[in-house]
């Protein structure tokens, strides 16, 4: 459990620890760069609406990561962010992705069967 107060997570801040879950604050509008990668015990990911972005390989080798539930003001999210993510096999990204590294890098490849764009511009 991340204190409500805390706006960015470092880069790097929690990566390789058995961590199971995680929690943070509704003020959290950035994750960095690996802050949570080879967190080989954590299962589900419930990003805050106040999240915009998510820097390069956040989540990487995650490999128990299933699921990741995200509000609609993520603009970015980095290169290889959900890579060797073994067990996640459908994302999705709701929001504006005129801004979104996901549409010119896939942030996830090995068990992706799916990546739903659900974007709230009309074209």
């Amino acid at each position: 459990v991340l204190p409500e107060r805390v706006i960015e997570i470092a880069d790097g801040l929690c990566a390789g620890t058995p961590l199971l879950s995680i929690s943070m604050g509704d003020q959290v509008t950035s994750i960095g760069s690996k802050a949570f990668s080879g967190c080989d015990f954590l299962k589900t990911i419930d990003l805050p609406e106040t999240v915009q972005t998510i820097g390069d390989k956040a989540f990487y080798a995650c490999e128990r990561l299933e699921s990741v539930a995200m509000g609609n003001q993520v603009t970015a999210i980095g290169a290889e962010t959900f890579r060797a993510c073994k067990q996640l096999t459908e994302l999705e990204i709701p929001g504006r992705h005129d801004a979104c590294f996901a549409l010119r890098t896939p942030p996830v490849v090995e068990a992706m069967t799916a990546i739903v764009l659900a974007d709230l511009m009309s074209l």
